[in-house]
């Protein structure tokens, strides 16, 4: 009985080894990482995975997303890049879209009801038939759109008073402001003033395209002439971290530049992998929000 039972295991054993390798294609399936591109990058919006879906049009600066008809309810969207894309008849609604670049897209019949659509730009897009309910639009660019829809009572006009950085800085280094509050565009403000504090020079990107950097900043040396420093500006919820795909795209944007160093700054924190890649670059620094509040104290201190 007992040497039964022992080839019964046995046999046992080996069914199970052998479905594992007969399996194994299956298993390894689940944990080989999704590749995307141009063909199947609709996913990463659905997965609320701008920074990568931003990364392949960096890469790609020649591709005009089709995405006429879509479902993009409820997701969180921050900075996406939209620009020269077809969205027909998408549904935006609910989704967080603050800082989106939708700059001479077509958009009619397109909803966003109930997003937030702060700093977003609109520019020359084709808004025929476009809804805008109860969406936050403050400081988006709408200038030279089109569309019989636009403008009307179903946008939220811009009600936000410009504040003076100084006055922002001053703000945050006593607690009354948290850099979660800010808009993108403030924050990009923020960090422009507090470089140009300490001695750069600071010029915004004027690209037509989005070449994954905001800022330009530039020290003279008698000898060896410009240091020219890229910053790419994240705003992210606090409780969202930048990714990889942020700095890998900032190093691509480093080299195609030219630039010696470069650093990426977020009112939020970084993911390990973001960590890891920084420290074996030596040109590439890293400010998370925290220490940004403690650069602009010390600046204020100066």
């Amino acid at each position: 009985m007992i040497q039964f039972v022992g080839i019964e295991l046995i046999v046992t054993v080996l069914a199970s080894v052998t479905g594992l390798m007969l399996g194994s294609k299956s298993i390894g399936s689940l944990f080989k990482r999704e590749s995307y591109n141009t063909e199947n990058a609709a996913d990463l919006l659905k997965l609320s995975r701008p920074d990568e879906w931003n990364e392949i049009r960096i890469l790609n600066p020649e591709w005009t997303p089709k995405l006429d008809g879509m479902d993009l309810r409820n997701l969180s969207l921050q900075n996406l890049n939209l620009r020269d894309s077809s969205l027909r008849a998408c549904d935006f609604s609910d989704s967080n879209l603050d800082g989106a670049n939708f700059e001479r897209s077509a958009l009619s019949n397109a909803k966003f009801d109930n997003c937030s659509l702060v700093d977003a730009d609109f520019s020359e897009a084709d808004l025929s038939g476009t809804s805008f309910i109860n969406a936050v639009t403050n400081k988006a660019d709408f200038t030279g759109a089109k569309g019989s829809s636009f403008p009307d009572s179903k946008v939220v006009k811009d009600s936000s008073i410009e504040k003076d950085y100084k006055e922002l800085r001053n703000d945050l280094v006593h607690g009354n402001l948290k850099l979660d509050a800010l808009t993108h565009v403030e924050l990009e403000g923020l960090v422009a003033n507090l470089f140009s504090d300490l001695g750069y020079s600071v010029e915004g990107n004027s690209s037509q395209r989005d070449e994954g950097f905001d800022l330009i900043l530039k020290k003279s040396d008698p000898i060896f002439g410009d240091d020219v420093t890229i910053v790419e500006i994240k705003r992210y919820s606090h409780d969202r971290k930048i990714s990889v795909s942020s700095i890998r795209a900032l190093i691509g944007a480093m080299l195609e530049k030219q630039a010696q160093h470069a650093v990426l700054i977020t009112n939020s924190a970084f993911t390990q992998g973001v960590s890891k890649i920084a420290s074996e670059h030596k040109a590439i620094r890293l400010i998370d929000g925290e220490e940004l509040v403690r650069m602009l104290i010390a600046a204020g201190n100066s």
